[in-house]
């Protein structure tokens, strides 16, 4: 879960030990529909994120595309 609530229940860290938040963000991108998607996977890599995450979606259950953590748009 991309939230700051998500690292306890994800990592197990308890929550009076997270002192300052900075930013939370998915270690992969996403993206629904057409148009420019620069860190797209198009090979086993893709594929894998997309079982692993679950990226599907949620209406129609069509693939999300994923690639890699795009830091320039981030």
């Amino acid at each position: 879960s991309t939230t700051s609530g998500g690292v306890c229940t994800g990592l197990g860290v308890a929550p009076n030990t997270i002192g300052h938040i900075f930013g939370i963000f998915k270690a992969y991108s996403t993206r629904v529909g057409s148009g420019p998607f620069p860190v797209e996977l198009f090979d086993e890599t893709g594929n894998t994120i997309r079982h692993i995450g679950n990226e599907y979606g949620a209406v129609t259950g069509r693939d999300r595309r994923c690639g890699w953590l795009d830091l320039v748009a981030l």
